[in-house]
């Protein structure tokens, strides 16, 4: 389906655009697009190649509280997630954002940073920065995403963490989950991954509230 001449010479971003534009045509005058915005995660692991590939690209990095994450992790719904142990996920958690604040330091104001904690309770005034940052205009009601989502049927075969996926996305942003890791991890919990996380999560502003002891440090190393 895609309107590409075999042998014509294109390069790698221009392939991409064409893809986009393809997905996009049943939806919109694909001429008045002005900028193409893709999330994915895995993308955190390869800004170098992108930013060559792409010269005028930005890159809007998430963040969020490193216990909130491992909670996330480990109540999903789906995949082997929920079966780790919860150091995993926290050297998970900090990997990414050791490698986020690297990027955040070789690019500059290419990179722009989004915490969870602030979309969820400043929605209105994050969302004017992403719009600033990526030179889009700015709408209020996109806010109100969820009045404007229809309800698919239900499909026997789909999984579970889609549909719960699906239910969150028609219900408005909510501050809900921003504590909720406070009533569960128990407090040897929250030491280990207060241990893995807790220096860099400082450098977010991500306050620990655990103090282990020499002991405890050591046993929870190896």
């Amino acid at each position: 389906q895609f309107n590409i001449t075999l042998g014509e010479k294109i390069n790698y971003f221009e392939f991409c655009k064409r893809v986009y534009f393809i997905l996009a045509n049943h939806k919109t005058d694909t001429s008045k697009i002005t900028t193409i915005i893709d999330k994915n995660p895995n993308y955190t692991l390869h800004v170098d190649k992108l930013a060559a590939i792409l010269p005028d690209a930005n890159f809007l990095c998430a963040i969020r509280d490193y216990r909130s994450y491992v909670l996330s992790n480990i109540q999903s719904k789906g995949y082997n997630a929920k079966h780790l142990p919860i150091q995993y996920h926290a050297l998970v958690w900090r990997f990414y954002n050791k490698l986020v604040l690297d990027i955040q330091k070789k690019y500059g104001k290419r990179i722009e940073i989004l915490k969870y904690e602030d979309f969820v309770t400043k929605k209105e005034k994050s969302f004017k920065d992403i719009c600033n940052f990526f030179g889009i205009e700015f709408y209020l009601e996109c806010l109100n995403f969820q009045e404007t989502i229809m309800p698919k049927k239900g499909d026997e075969q789909r999984h579970e963490r889609i549909e719960t996926k699906r239910a969150a996305l028609s219900k408005p942003i909510n501050t809900g989950r921003l504590a909720a890791w406070k009533s569960v991890f128990t407090t040897f919990q929250l030491k280990v991954i207060e241990f893995w996380c807790g220096k860099t999560g400082e450098k977010w502003g991500y306050e620990k509230t655990t103090k282990a002891t020499l002991v405890e440090n050591a046993y929870i190393f190896i």
